[in-house]
């Protein structure tokens, strides 16, 4: 390619008058480039051959490059093989990326005494197992951090056992996991990032471990086969849609360190028909409970002061129990309700209620 293009170039430069034709002078082939183009045709003769160099440089650049690539892949090829092998049994440091690496999984040092998970390179794993601490260079270092979109889309885990230490699961962590059957937490673990098992379809049960505070926004988005979840007593706070499309989701307790419910935290859970709403939540948001269309009854706690807009929106609510004070509410609360009958009030409320939802319900007083 190279020695075409220089001769149509030069070619083309002596038929314009850019350059003299060759003078006739025999030129030794071992005569260096540029002081050959000099006694051919000139200075002119010797200035074409730097740039027709120059170029050269640029168009075989490329091929260099990827030759020199392949080169190092085949070099360092037998290199990775000898790290994964030694990585099952002890920790290794890659030599091509500078993680950590054992039996699977790479890890980088976070601080003194800590290490994240920031991917893995076992590609056939079924089973994930995240060990309490590793060992590498005589010291040892808590695994407390699962890296963000880490294991996301691994359709083949079918099985995930975290270690003690983990005290972070970052944003969409394990989302899209479609194998996904079995999740055991480890008793460390303090926050579940944003969509961290959005999606995982075939998992079934969940129960959370004390000393969990938050957890984000449609964590466990799309898991269509999640029938049952046990959220610890230490939560804090829950994300916006976190159970969006649950749709087998049957039975919750919102333990009382929750003061709030989020925006859509139920939305389309057509198979919830338990709900127990403990004393302490004072916020019930926008949209919480959206065609929610088994839910039958709901007891509202004394503790509650806000129902956000369109709250029960499309449920499939009977009749509800209002705490023996006036809540605020937003609007459209319990629009496309179509069978809510019965609205359970106190006596020295029903007046307020009645002109709040309106007389199309029945307003029973309890004591």
């Amino acid at each position: 390619l190279v020695p075409t293009i220089n001769i149509v170039i030069s070619y083309i430069c002596m038929s314009l008058g850019l350059v003299p034709l060759c003078s006739g002078v025999a030129i030794p082939w071992t005569m260096p480039v540029v002081i050959s183009g000099f006694l051919a045709t000139g200075w002119q003769g010797a200035v074409l051959q730097v740039l027709l160099l120059i170029l050269g440089v640029f168009i075989y650049m490329p091929f260099i490059k990827m030759i020199d690539k392949q080169y190092l892949m085949d070099e360092t090829k037998p290199v990775e093989e000898e790290d994964e092998e030694r990585a099952k049994t002890e920790v290794v440091k890659d030599r091509h990326s500078g993680h950590l690496m054992y039996q699977g999984i790479y890890y980088d040092i976070i601080d003194d005494d800590s290490v994240r998970i920031p991917d893995y390179y076992d590609l056939e794993m079924t089973e994930l197992v995240i060990p309490d601490t590793i060992t590498y260079g005589g010291k040892t270092y808590r695994v407390t951090q699962i890296g963000e979109d880490v294991f996301s889309y691994y359709y083949d885990l079918e099985k995930i056992v975290l270690g003690n230490n983990v005290e972070v699961i970052e944003a969409n962590a394990f989302c899209g996991c479609s194998s996904l059957k079995e999740v055991v937490f480890g008793t460390g673990l303090k926050e579940i990032g944003g969509h961290a098992f959005e999606g995982c379809d075939v998992l079934e049960e969940i129960t959370l471990p004390e000393g969990l505070a938050s957890i984000g926004a449609e964590a466990f988005c799309s898991c269509a086969a999640l029938k049952s979840i046990v959220l610890p007593e230490s939560l804090l706070t829950l994300g916006d849609n976190m159970f969006f499309d649950c749709e087998s989701l049957e039975k919750v307790r919102i333990p009382a360190s929750v003061e709030s419910i989020p925006y859509g935290l139920f939305t389309n859970c057509a198979s919830l028909s338990e709900v127990e709403l403990s004393e302490g939540l004072t916020v019930i948001e926008t949209e919480a409970f959206w065609a929610c269309e088994s839910l039958r009854t709901l007891k509202l706690p004394a503790s509650l002061v806000f129902l956000g807009d369109r709250a029960f929106y499309n449920s499939g609510l009977e009749s509800i129990s209002f705490p023996d004070k006036r809540v605020s509410t937003g609007e459209n609360i319990f629009d496309f309700c179509e069978s809510l009958n019965t609205i359970y009030v106190s006596g020295d409320t029903a007046g307020y209620y009645e002109e709040t939802f309106g007389d199309e319900y029945t307003y029973e007083v309890v004591e």
